[in-house]
């Protein structure tokens, strides 16, 4: 037996067999697939997640709850092989080809902005297009503690970026950019922009990275950013401060992801503000947990 799940377009397809199901992957949403490949051997990680997966405005997210719905007790007990149509889409995890994949993903966040950003009028004929540009290819955001993807390592200057973060970040930093923060399962959401040389997040610039460690830390100075909403959200409470060899680390709710955007051409600080402005509205519109302290 054979289902379909997907409106004018197939999302996903159902294949039911003696004792398992197979699911078919038919969309081309690379967040979605990438959290699919992650996960393809622990079906019951989506089970967990299916409420916050039938209230999202992301198609294949919401198609993918009404399967879970479907074929809850499959998912359940893990009996659940997930097939991607076409190989191509899946994003490699950094434990298989790490310089493969770091380059994939490098040239997919350039070129996204490419072929989706052609004028500065029309980010805002179509915004969903443009929410859907920002958020494009996630990568971890902080460097994790070796045995435990959910601790963040930090010291007394601050946090680190992930590898592939960085990688990324090497690339497009002194371009004008927009990057959103965010907990992996979509929520908790930060914009924010930069069209400084060097950016917002090098270990040396106390904006975001060293911010951060201050606050958990209580030494934040009085003119630093308040980063408090990120640790409310993102992080485990009560926060406990482990120590990991010679740095400290902090439990995360979930894994926390970002993505980079690079317009091209470049644009004005102004543009760009225009930009995060409209990104901001479009949170408050989706109903989502929205981190920035101004709207």
């Amino acid at each position: 037996m054979e289902k379909v799940y997907g409106v004018n377009k197939i999302s996903y397809k159902v294949i039911e067999k003696n004792d398992h199901i197979e699911l078919h992957v038919c969309h081309q949403n690379q967040d979605v697939i990438h959290l699919l490949e992650i996960h393809k051997n622990d079906p019951v990680y989506f089970l967990h997640h299916c409420a916050s997966y039938k209230e999202s405005s992301i198609r294949a997210k919401f198609h993918l709850s009404k399967v879970i719905e479907d074929y809850k007790d499959y998912f359940g007990e893990n009996r659940v092989k997930i097939i991607f149509t076409n190989d191509k889409l899946i994003v490699k995890t950094i434990s298989n080809k790490p310089n493969l994949y770091l380059d994939d993903v490098i040239n997919q966040s350039l070129n996204t902005a490419k072929t989706n950003f052609q004028s500065s009028t029309d980010i805002f004929d179509s915004p969903d297009s443009l929410w859907d540009s920002v958020l494009a290819n996630p990568v971890p955001l902080f460097l994790t503690a070796s045995d435990n993807e959910l601790l963040a390592v930090f010291d007394k200057k601050g946090f680190f970026l992930s590898k592939e973060a960085q990688a990324i970040y090497n690339k497009i930093k002194s371009l004008p950019h927009i990057y959103v923060a965010r907990l992996e399962s979509e929520n908790a959401y930060y914009f924010g922009i930069s069209n400084q040389r060097g950016g917002r997040w090098k270990r040396s610039h106390a904006y975001h990275l060293g911010g951060l460690a201050y606050e958990i830390l209580g030494t934040k100075r009085d003119y630093d950013q308040d980063h408090s909403n990120w640790i409310l959200h993102w992080f485990e409470q009560p926060l406990e401060i482990k120590h990991c060899g010679s740095k400290y680390c902090v439990r995360m709710k979930k894994r926390v992801v970002i993505s980079f955007f690079v317009p091209e051409p470049e644009i004005s600080k102004s543009k760009l503000e225009e930009i995060e402005s409209a990104l901001i509205n479009l949170a408050t519109k989706k109903g989502v947990i929205l981190l920035n302290k101004r709207i």
